[in-house]
């Protein structure tokens, strides 16, 4: 089963497994991670299940859709390595993915 590991500011991490086509967010809400909230359930309506993904993962992934990356352009500190993470599926090519989550969203 592929894994993602959740970084968190202060540079503490939980690696967890997860299943194939499950969304980063609901993993993250599972495991208590601080930071992902997901007010929104994954409805692209909050932006609260924000992380940064490192650049050598950002290939793999697919592109932001419209209505993902205009929630973003909403966020006051959205860098562009940001990413919804409810809008990101698991798969066995993300597998080892680093997310860097925030505990303070805007």
């Amino acid at each position: 089963m592929p894994k993602v590991i959740y970084v968190s500011e202060d540079g503490s991490e939980l690696e967890t497994t997860v299943d194939v086509g499950v969304d980063l967010m609901h993993a993250g809400l599972y495991n208590s991670i601080p930071g992902i909230l997901g007010e929104c359930s994954g409805g692209l309506a909050c932006a609260t299940c924000r992380v940064r993904v490192p650049v050598e993962w950002q290939s793999i992934l697919p592109p932001a859709f419209p209505s993902e990356a205009e929630l973003l352009g909403f966020c006051d500190e959205a860098p562009p390595e940001a990413r919804l993470s409810c809008q990101i599926k698991m798969t066995q090519e993300l597998d080892g993915i680093r997310l860097l989550v925030s505990n303070n969203l805007d």
